[in-house]
């Protein structure tokens, strides 16, 4: 290699074409074997030799690499491809569907619309299978919540019982003190009562009977001294009593202090 680095330009290389030099390496650019002028090409600075195996490796090396879409092996197979289709096409009866590869593809395309139909066919029996089961579900759901309100219900009615049991208990307990007040404030049946011990002082009335006698005693001597007021009635009836006094009943109904 020279001093003076060659400028950019068209030289010889190994093989005898005419390759670029882009001043700093040897490119892929080959214009044949057309040579400069000898006393042009005498004056001027050389790049250094390029032999062939040289400028093959440099070719795979160095400068930009040229698109895969401009690279003579893609335009022949690209070209032996199209020569392929059309000699399919131009075979047999000239129609591209006769051809293995349209055939392939056909196939895989067919199995594809298989598949895409049995998955449909799946889709929808899966889809009949389905109903019953939500009609089955909304059953379910409507039972529940028929047992819901059922369970609401009883829940009522049992506050109800209760309130009732409640409001009975309160009526049995007035109606027990009504009784028993009654009671304490009744004579019944025949006999001779202390007044303020057996029986309470104050006015009694009756509703009579067929053979009723009373007598309001001071004592019980039996005297006709001892006999504050008596009589036989067979209707209503009333009389009073004072403490210290005695009451003297014979066949009457009851009587009641009022």
């Amino acid at each position: 290699m020279t001093d003076q680095q060659a400028t950019a330009g068209w030289y010889p290389d190994a093989s005898g074409d005419m390759r670029w030099w882009d001043g700093a390496r040897w490119t892929d650019k080959v214009r044949g074997s057309e040579r400069p002028d000898d006393a042009a090409s005498a004056a001027m600075p050389r790049p250094p030799a390029a032999s062939a195996s040289g400028a093959s490796k440099r070719k795979q090396s160095s400068g930009p690499s040229s698109p895969f879409y401009k690279k003579k092996w893609f335009v022949g197979v690209a070209a032996g491809l199209v020569g392929l289709v059309l000699g399919a096409a131009a075979a047999g009866s000239g129609s591209v569907e006769d051809s293995s590869e349209y055939k392939a593809l056909s196939s895989k395309y067919e199995s594809s619309q298989d598949k895409q139909g049995s998955l449909t066919d799946a889709r929808d029996a899966l889809t009949e299978e389905l109903e019953p089961m939500k009609d089955a579900v909304a059953k379910v759901d409507d039972r529940e919540a028929a047992l819901d309100t059922r369970e609401q219900t009883l829940k009522d009615d049992e506050s109800q019982v209760l309130a009732d049991a409640k409001a009975v208990a309160k009526r049995e307990k007035k109606v027990g003190i009504v009784e028993k007040d009654i009671e304490s404030n009744t004579v019944a049946g025949d006999g001779i009562y202390e007044v303020g011990k057996d029986i309470k002082p104050g006015m009694y009335k009756t509703k009579g009977g067929a053979q009723c006698y009373y007598a309001v005693l001071r004592d019980t001597d039996g005297g006709i001294d001892s006999i504050v007021d008596n009589n036989n009635i067979s209707g209503p009836g009333i009389l009073t009593v004072s403490d210290g006094q005695f009451l003297e009943l014979s066949g009457c109904s009851d009587w009641v202090k009022q």
